[in-house]
Parts: structure tokens; C-alpha cells; sequence
């Protein structure tokens, strides 16, 4: 007898696709890294079979931390090449079909030409916040 899937039961076996937050993240203390902690649950609780949620954590070179769950990227926004590693890294993601990009002045004060180019050549959806 052939196994078949009872009629009405559809199987995704396709991946998830994931939402990414590019922002400031626990252990960072800082409000707007609390905010992306509590909207990220709260997401993942609400449309847990809809999407993931990731996570692209800012750092600066007086900014680095250990981070209970590791996140998919880290942007140093400190150091110029951080940018285009990680733009490269997330417009080669497949998984990664929308950024959400957290902006305040003071995470890109360092690199602000560098911020520019680089959310100008993401190839993914992006929402600023």
C-alpha cells in the first residue's frame, strides 16, 4: 500500500522565510535593542508558522557583546568592510526575504557614507523603522 497524505493535510516542506532585523540586541542595553527583543517574540509568537525572524545585531568598536543566542549577522558599524560583508552575506541569503532596518543616527554616525551605499544596494524588500 502507497503512503499518501490524507486529503486536506498539506505538507510544507519548504523552509520558513525569515524576516531580518538589522538593530542594536541584547546584552546591548539600549531602548531600541528592548523593542526589537519584545516585537521579535512577540512576532515569532503570533506567525511562528508563517516566518522566522533573525537577527543582524549592530556593533561598534566600543560596542561588542556575547549574545545568548548568536545572531545570523553581526554589522560592526565601526569598520567599512563590515558593510560589505554583510550586505554580500544578506543579498546571498535566499532564506532572507525581507530586512527590517532599525535606524537611529547615533548607530551609523562613524560610517554614514558607508550606511548609505549599503542599504542602497540590498536587493531584499526593506522597511525602515
Amino acid at each position: 500500500m502507497l503512503n499518501t497524505i490524507p486529503e486536506g493535510l498539506f505538507v510544507n516542506r519548504e523552509p520558513l522565510p525569515e524576516v531580518l532585523f538589522i538593530t542594536s540586541f541584547p546584552p546591548r542595553e539600549c531602548g531600541i535593542a528592548t523593542y526589537t527583543q519584545d516585537l521579535v517574540k512577540a512576532l515569532s509568537k503570533q506567525f511562528n508558522d508563517s516566518f522566522i525572524t533573525t537577527i543582524c545585531a549592530l556593533e561598534s568598536k566600543n560596542e561588542i557583546h556575547a549574545y545568548a543566542e548568536v545572531p545570523k549577522f553581526i554589522l560592526n558599524t565601526s569598520n567599512e568592510n563590515s558593510f560589505s560583508k554583510t550586505l554580500f552575506r544578506i543579498n546571498n541569503d535566499n532564506r532572507t526575504k525581507l530586512v527590517v532596518l532599525q535606524h537611529e543616527f547615533g548607530f551609523y554616525t562613524e560610517k554614514e557614507a558607508d550606511f548609505e551605499q549599503f542599504y542602497q544596494n540590498l536587493t531584499k524588500p526593506l522597511v525602515f523603522v
